[in-house]
């Protein structure tokens, strides 16, 4: 017994009808007010999203390509990753178009990749573009910077410098004649030494 996709096909175009009916109203209320709400962004999200995946259930494959491009674009816009304008409104509500005849042709068979490639090429574009070129930019992160060491080396004047050789050089003089003065006075006991015997043997 083979299995018939076909009747599976048919409760999900009943099912579609609903979900393209429920985005269209709130596209429709969002190119009136030029803006689109948080719940509006998250209604279409879980729309298109599940016109995707019980498209790509039944073997919709080509349908549910093209519904991945608008629901990626939709996913952006609901983690704020690119920022709503009011003219995306008008773009989703054409995308939401070729979704309906991509869905009707590939159900009744007739659509060939030429086709959709040709149905679908210009509004990827339009898409693409929204989902790329709109990035909301991220806040950049500062880093906290270390403060440098500076190091401070003293300044010793010239004339101070000179002075301090010259107090240098009066303290080695000093030195050396403190010890010149004791080499004379160890002569002097060392002479004194010598003539006591000799004065000693003149007074015999």
């Amino acid at each position: 017994m083979s299995f018939d996709i076909s009747k599976y096909r048919e409760m999900f175009v009943e099912e579609a009808e609903e979900l393209f009916e429920s985005a269209d109203n709130v596209l429709l209320e969002a190119e009136t007010n030029g803006s689109l709400t948080e719940e509006e962004m998250g209604q279409l999200f879980r729309d298109v999203h599940t016109l995707k995946g019980s498209g790509a259930s039944v073997e919709l494959t080509l349908f549910a390509k093209f519904t991945h491009s608008v629901e990626n674009l939709m996913d952006k816009l609901r983690n704020h990753k690119i920022e709503y304008l009011p003219e995306m409104a008008g773009a989703l509500i054409d995308a939401l178009d070729i979704m309906k005849e991509l869905l009707e042709l590939e159900v009744d068979n007739e659509l060939t990749q030429e086709l959709f490639t040709e149905k679908t090429a210009s509004q990827l574009i339009v898409i693409n573009a929204y989902s790329e070129e709109n990035t909301v930019a991220a806040t950049p992160v500062v880093e906290p910077v270390a403060p440098k060491t500076v190091e401070v080396k003293k300044i010793v004047p010239k004339n101070e410098e000179n002075d301090n050789f010259g107090f240098f050089d009066d303290d080695l003089e000093i030195l050396k004649i403190k010890n010149l003065m004791v080499f004379l006075q160890m002569m002097m006991f060392l002479m004194i030494q010598v003539m006591m015997p000799l004065d000693f043997l003149m007074m015999i």
